[in-house]
């Protein structure tokens, strides 16, 4: 969103999975950005260590693939970065002015929203983020990990979202 909102003329689409518009939202995020260096690396130790159990906390009955992506998702990127990352939303979130940047993002980009069914009541989307989105898909059977639990289904809404502001060109 922001960099939407800095550059709305190079930046074609927004597409938001589960949200993130307050902390609420981008609660585990925010945690690691409040942690120091030794706990961040400890937490995300435990979840390299039990990978199968941190997926199961968020989606019943996880695949072998979908543990093995999340386990993707955690070494690829090294600790400091997941931290960094943290602190990104803890700076930028945290601020009355970012609801107000949301706002013009989707005022001046097009904007789809994508939020798992068993997670979306947990999501702290504002109504006028939903009704002034592209378009609000909510995946059927999905919660925090939309993007392994229907892999497919989600790059497909991506794709339509790209083509369609393509299409408009």
């Amino acid at each position: 969103m922001l960099v939407a909102a800095r550059y709305p003329v190079v930046v074609g689409a927004v597409v938001s999975i589960q949200g993130n518009f307050t902390l609420n939202d981008a609660f585990w995020s925010a945690n690691l950005g409040r942690l120091t260096a030794a706990e961040a690396t400890k937490e995300i130790a435990v979840l390299r260590d039990f990978p199968a159990k941190w997926v199961g906390n968020s989606m019943p009955n996880p695949s072998e693939e979908q543990v093995s992506s999340a386990i993707d998702w955690l070494n690829f990127q090294p600790v400091s970065t997941l931290k960094a990352i943290g602190r990104l939303f803890l700076e930028t979130t945290d601020v009355p002015e970012n609801l107000d940047t949301s706002r013009a993002v989707l005022e001046n980009v097009s904007v789809s929203l994508i939020a798992g069914e068993r997670s979306r009541s947990e999501c702290d989307v504002p109504e006028w983020a939903i009704s002034g989105a592209r378009s609000f898909h909510v995946i059927s059977g999905a919660g925090h990990l939309v993007p392994i639990e229907p892999p497919v289904e989600i790059a497909t809404l991506i794709n339509a979202a790209s083509l369609a502001v393509e299409l408009e060109a």
